[in-house]
């Protein structure tokens, strides 16, 4: 069973300041239902999309299963799924990890 399809997180090796967590989903190659849909929900980072269940991204209003797919395909082709659990990454370091990586002389 696939990490996302099962009602349990799991647990990947991912560096919680890896840059591509503190990317926006509106970067992802998705349609549009998706990223609006997404942005409804205030899920703004891939950081924060990954930690999500498959079942709750389905669940977001206006979202449908095809949608849903997508996502779920665009994460796989970066390495990344739906229900993986970050440990020590927060949102809000975000703006830091990104204003770092853009000007590191600083």
């Amino acid at each position: 069973m696939l990490p996302e399809e099962g009602n349990r997180s799991i647990h990947h090796e991912i560096n919680p300041n890896d840059p591509i967590l503190y990317q926006k989903v509106d970067d992802l190659d998705l349609s549009i239902r998706p990223k609006n849909c997404l942005k409804k929900a205030s899920i703004i980072y891939v950081g924060e999309l990954i930690q999500e269940s498959y079942e709750g991204i389905w669940a977001i209003p206006n979202m449908g299963r095809r949608s849903t797919e997508q996502i779920k395909e665009v994460l796989g082709e970066i390495g990344l799924f739906l229900g993986t659990k970050l440990d020590k990454w927060e949102k809000d370091d975000a703006g830091k990890l990104i204003a770092r990586i853009s000007n590191p002389y600083n």
